[in-house]
């Protein structure tokens, strides 16, 4: 083990903050000569090292995306999930986090909020500029889709006060720690199975 890596396995993967943080997609990214899959055994052995964080053994080649397993349903910490990534080698970064939340959305001051269970700041929704999806022929993270770039107009014209949704969209943290999340899809939280008696 690097000493790199092994400074950062001691690291949690996870931002402190148990959520109702349904599903984790990271983007990795390999510039080495043989792309990410012939590269993939170096940032994979890294993030297994990580506290808090399961990744599965093969990404999605199409689209450079693998998909990850927080501890406790918690949002990322993408620096140090990205740092990890990183100390695998020269090659490897995080090009984004996507995540698929569960909660109740508001508006509050004119913005979008979603209130996620657990955590005590509500996260802000807002209009999604890019994709970070890699399209490995055209070498480049592919373009919003059309159903992508109406998703935020979309739930913000359909969402009823305190409902509780699901929405998918790529993650980010601004310098204060503040998390908003650019909305992808969206569509109602599942109802909860009936009790039995």
């Amino acid at each position: 083990m690097s000493r790199s890596l092994a400074l950062f396995a001691a690291l949690a993967a996870c931002v402190v903050c148990p959520a109702q943080v349904l599903q984790v997609r990271l983007g990795v990214h390999s510039t080495c000569p043989d792309g990410l899959p012939g590269c993939w055994g170096g940032p994979y052995q890294a993030l297994c090292m990580l506290k808090g964080i399961t990744v599965e053994k093969k990404p999605d080649f199409q689209t450079w995306m693998v998909k990850a397993t927080i501890a406790d349903d918690q949002f990322p910490d993408m620096a140090v999930i990205d740092k990890q990534v990183r100390a695998a080698g020269q090659f490897f970064y995080v090009r984004g986090f996507e995540v698929t939340v569960q909660g109740a959305v508001k508006r509050v001051g004119g913005k979008m909020m979603i209130a996620v269970p657990g955590c005590k700041d509500m996260v802000q929704l807002v209009q999604a500029k890019k994709s970070h999806e890699w399209n490995p022929i055209e070498k480049e993270e592919r373009p919003l889709r059309p159903d992508e770039q109406e998703a935020f107009t979309k739930l913000s014209g359909a969402f009823t006060a305190g409902q509780p949704m699901v929405v998918v969209g790529w993650l980010d943290q601004a310098p204060d720690k503040t998390l908003s999340i650019e909305v992808i899809g969206s569509g109602p939280a599942p109802k909860p199975a009936p009790k039995s008696r």
